[in-house]
């Protein structure tokens, strides 16, 4: 059985891998993101924000997630190769066919192999990163909140007579807050349900800059982004280590920036020239700003927000729904990067005849019981399955039986434990596999297990529990992959268990 501290070492091991694993996908997605950004630079910001949108939504899917239409299956499609197994396991002449790329594999899949002392240090290594750059995060929100707090509320009636205006054009129902202070920081906005909004003194006073300013960060209100970016930062914390993830956050905001800015400009109150003359008013000003979204950026970046500002002048305003629904289909497609189940293999050439099954019914000797009780049986043993990821015709060597995960899993017969591994080289997609050997020629397979309960060469009883039910390998849920061998030769389980005829 295992102890707690190889548990925790198989838990560090896992979550070291998913984030090299998730980061490996996020890479992927990146690159597909950053040629479709290139290519539709034109189209505005809504759409070049929800591309790259679909980055930080990679990193929060689970491993798992595919259908056959995906990237994952069609990589998968494109680099299976045959694979032929030797050993008890698979009957010889018989073909295994899978990818083992990186993509096709769960989180579980990626941590067959023993958990290794490393997977520690690395998982220390990440904690001190995800834990100091949250804390960045956290103590420069802190900064604004204390300026904020500390402001005083604007009173004055035309300025809050703007406000009011510019809040009913975005249809803002909340109440929205007007703070200002001497404090040399650019305007910004916090808060999600109770919004705050600070102008700077310098701001307040400067008539061309108040009513630009005002309605930019109206517009961030309108669109939540003190939310988004919340969350944004939540996902840098954990993938601090990525750059892609950092170039990617870079993008998000100044599309959110460019957004906001072609919301004000398309409203129609105010002028696309007057608008960027506020804008270089406050820049003037030399205002400092961190962390949160702000009328000030780097100087290489205000020449293209210009020039959009000047473009959209009279345009309409920009329209969320087309560019989320487009972005929506293509990550359909290439978000998911499984590739399916190890379990279905390709039909053999010469598959069992129709009726053979019922004819080795009686050599059946010994009924075994059922591993999984209450399991739901979600597929069957033999050829003629079709395989939902490559389209293929497929031969099943086993039962597939659905179940919660860390449900037990019991002993099929009385026997010897001769495989109880997290890598068994000779079905490595199968995850941790245990083998039972019950005495005349008769083995039980049970794969894709969580945990093991048992050792090698332990002695068993029927019905008990030797391990959990779990997702491990090329799986795409959990469930059990149980197998009956007879005499060297894959049976059909079925026959073998009652509830299962």
């Amino acid at each position: 059985m295992m102890n707690s501290s190889a548990a925790a070492l198989d838990l560090m091991t896992t979550w070291v891998v998913f984030l090299g694993r998730e980061s490996l996908c996020a890479a992927i997605v990146f690159s597909v993101v950053g040629t479709a950004a290139y290519l539709t630079r034109r189209r505005g910001p809504a759409l070049q924000l929800a591309l790259w949108s679909l980055v930080f939504v990679r990193l929060i899917l689970p491993p798992g997630v595919s259908h056959p239409l995906s990237v994952g299956a069609l990589v998968g499609r494109l680099t299976e190769t045959p694979l032929r197994v030797a050993g008890n396991d698979r009957a010889a002449g018989e073909v295994f066919t899978g990818s083992v790329d990186p993509g096709s594999m769960s989180a579980e899949a990626m941590t067959t192999a023993a958990p290794t002392p490393w997977a520690a240090w690395l998982a220390v290594v990440w904690l001190i990163g995800a834990v100091s750059t949250f804390g960045l995060y956290r103590r420069r929100r802190a900064v604004f909140q204390r300026i904020a707090g500390t402001a005083k509320h604007l009173r004055k009636p035309e300025t809050l007579e703007l406000a009011d205006t510019w809040r009913r054009r975005f249809r803002v129902r909340r109440a929205v807050r007007l703070v200002s202070s001497e404090a040399s920081i650019a305007p910004f906005t916090l808060g999600v349900i109770r919004p705050v909004i600070f102008l700077p003194r310098a701001v307040v006073e400067d008539p061309r800059s108040l009513e630009p300013v005002l309605a930019h960060e109206m517009a961030h209100v309108a669109r939540m982004d003190a939310l988004w970016l919340s969350l944004q930062h939540i996902l840098q914390a954990v993938y601090f280590f990525h750059p892609l993830v950092w170039i990617s956050a870079t993008k998000l905001n100044q599309e959110r920036e460019r957004l906001c800015d072609a919301t004000v400009v398309s409203a129609g109150r105010l002028a696309a020239r007057d608008y960027v003359g506020g804008l270089l008013n406050v820049l003037r000003l030399d205002l400092q700003g961190v962390g949160a979204p702000t009328m000030t950026a780097r100087k290489r970046r205000i020449g293209v927000r210009i020039q959009d500002i000047i473009d959209r002048d009279g345009g309409a305003r920009p329209r969320l729904a087309p560019a989320i629904a487009v972005t929506i289909f293509l990550g359909v497609f290439l978000l998911p990067m499984a590739t399916g189940d190890a379990d279905a293999i390709p039909a053999p050439d010469n598959p069992p005849e129709k009726g053979a099954s019922e004819a080795r019914v009686v050599e059946v000797d010994l009924q075994i019981a059922n591993p999984l009780p209450g399991g739901r049986v979600t597929r069957s043993w033999g050829p003629g399955h079709l395989d939902p990821f490559t389209k293929k015709e497929v031969f099943h060597r086993g039962i597939d039986v659905a179940s919660s995960l860390g449900t037990e899993v019991l002993a099929a017969a009385g026997g010897v434990v001769t495989v109880a591994t997290e890598s068994y080289e000779e079905t490595p997609g199968s995850g941790t596999v245990i083998i039972v050997d019950h005495g005349n020629g008769l083995s039980t397979y049970y794969g894709h297990l969580e945990t093991l309960e048992v050792n090698q060469g332990q002695t068993v009883a029927q019905s008990e529990v030797i391990a959990t039910v779990g997702s491990t390998g090329k799986s795409t849920g959990p469930h059990l992959h149980f197998e009956v061998k007879k005499n060297g030769s894959t049976e059909d389980p079925a026959l073998f268990v009652t509830e299962w005829q």
